[in-house]
């Protein structure tokens, strides 16, 4: 096939936005944090995560991998409609609930609302950690909650 070079310069840039954008949003934030994953899952794995914390790994990662799922805006508002599908996104694949923990989930979704998430942009993306984890620690600790690990199923 013969390309014009200004045609083939512009065939590889699409070619390289498609493959950035086909990319996986956890990996290029991984990448764009400079975090190890380790790390990572060492401090996601604290209870709660503290958002007095200066430079913290969970806080950064967290931040890019929420605005780029559309949780969070530049501004450090939160979209809570993004927030609540971003969860259910979630569960769906941690697992096949009970009904019951469904319905501690659609509870739980139903609390989440704007009035939580006025604060910095730094507090923002910790209440949002936060939160996600308080959804899966009572699935996890509910009878027949799921098996899976949440910061594995996170990072797929």
């Amino acid at each position: 096939m013969y390309f014009k070079i200004s045609s083939l310069k512009h065939f590889l840039l699409l070619l390289a936005i498609a493959h950035y954008a086909n990319c996986n949003i956890q990996q290029q934030c991984l990448t764009d944090t400079a975090a190890e994953v380790q790390i990572l899952r060492k401090e996601f794995g604290d209870y709660e995560t503290d958002s007095t914390v200066d430079d913290h790994v969970v806080r950064k990662f967290f931040l890019c991998l929420f605005q780029k799922n559309g949780v969070m805006k530049s501004d450090g508002s939160v979209d809570v409609p993004n927030f609540r599908e971003y969860i259910k996104l979630l569960v769906s694949k941690y697992g096949n609930l009970p009904t019951r923990l469904q319905d501690y989930v659609k509870s739980m979704l139903n609390d989440i609302n704007d009035g939580l998430f006025k604060d910095t942009i730094e507090k923002n993306t910790i209440k949002l950690v936060n939160g996600v984890k308080l959804v899966f620690m009572g699935i996890h600790y509910g009878e027949g909650g799921g098996n899976n690990d949440l910061f594995d199923v996170i990072m797929e």
